[in-house]
């Protein structure tokens, strides 16, 4: 009877030994509860990365931020393991603070989105606000990634990889898009200044047309010196190729091809002062030396409207053209090194 008793205890023991719940189990169990979490947070930051997009995703950043929130109550509620609590806390201070980047931070971004094409600085804040956004993610990962590796070292867990991959993706896209939005601010710059020029055309306001048409030059000028000094991605001269012809398109269009639009507005504005000077007069009045001063001016203002045309045609299609090339090769280039 004895002898009994003593192998019903050890058979017990064994149960309990077997059953209980190892330190790969435990990681395996919390990183069950996030892992998803992160593909879905990985998808919407290279949905955003790769354009100006917020606004049309922004229901999948509101679905994603309940997401987290609950996996972050899940979690909270686990027991620690071996009353050691490091891996439980600091996959709740993850989520917490993916939580709260997707949620305030990306949030910000859809309102700046909607304003950022408005002037230079405005898009400078904006590509600034997700370059922190896309910092804070990372910095949050690799301190979870350190936390995992310092919990598997502990309990004598050999972690296959150490760094998160999904850590890495976001780090990577991270770094990307730091490089392309550079580039991007240089173009930018000159490509929103070209605008105040035609709409200070389009207003007839010479005085501003002048102006700004030389800051056009300036501004591609100092673009192109400071696209060379960003220099290629990785070897890859795609996007500085592309923003470059822009910047020299500009940079000619300003010291060259406006002017003929400054002459023909000028021919213009010559052109119905002598017409009123006319029309002010007496037809018995007005001398043939008025006449013939009137119809030379008017026919070099009929010349000039046509080199004014075939001028603006050009400028036109080149424009069009090298714009759509900037957003094929953008997608490209961002297709080619932001991580699938």
């Amino acid at each position: 009877m004895k002898t009994t008793q003593v192998f019903f205890i050890l058979l017990i023991l064994a149960f309990h030994a077997h059953g209980q719940e190892t330190a790969s189990d435990y990681m395996a169990k919390i990183g069950n509860e996030y892992r998803e979490i992160q593909n879905d947070t990985w998808a919407y930051i290279k949905a955003a990365a790769h354009g100006r997009n917020a606004r049309k995703i922004d229901k999948r950043r509101l679905e994603l931020t309940e997401t987290i929130k609950k996996a972050n109550g899940t979690i909270r509620r686990f027991n620690t393991y071996q009353k050691d609590p490091s891996l439980r806390d600091a996959t709740v201070k993850y989520l917490s603070l993916s939580e709260i980047v997707i949620k305030e931070d990306y949030g910000k971004i859809v309102d700046m989105e909607k304003i950022a094409e408005e002037s230079y600085d405005a898009m400078e804040a904006y590509l600034r606000a997700k370059k922190e956004a896309g910092e804070k993610l990372t910095a949050a990962h690799q301190e979870l990634d350190s936390a995992q590796s310092t919990f598997a070292a502990k309990h004598g867990i050999n972690l296959i990889s150490k760094l998160d991959k999904q850590g890495e993706k976001i780090k990577k896209a991270s770094e990307v898009m730091d490089y392309y939005n550079k580039v991007y601010l240089v173009f930018f710059k000159s490509y929103k200044q070209e605008g105040y020029v035609l709409q200070d055309l389009s207003n007839n306001d010479m005085g501003a047309f002048e102006q700004n048409k030389n800051t056009l030059n300036t501004f591609s000028t100092d673009g192109l010196l400071e696209i060379d000094n960003i220099g290629s991605y990785n070897g890859d001269p795609m996007i500085t190729t592309v923003g470059k012809k822009l910047l020299n398109f500009y940079q000619k269009e300003a010291s060259e091809h406006f002017d003929t639009y400054s002459k023909t507005v000028l021919l213009k504005e010559k052109l119905e002062k002598m017409s009123k000077y006319l029309e002010a007069k007496k037809p018995s009045k007005r001398t043939q030396e008025d006449i013939d001063k009137y119809n030379e001016t008017l026919s070099e203002y009929n010349e000039q409207v046509n080199v004014y045309n075939k001028v603006n045609d050009t400028l036109n299609k080149q424009r069009t053209e090298l714009l759509k090339e900037w957003n094929d090769d953008s997608e490209k280039f961002m297709a080619k090194h932001v991580p699938k």
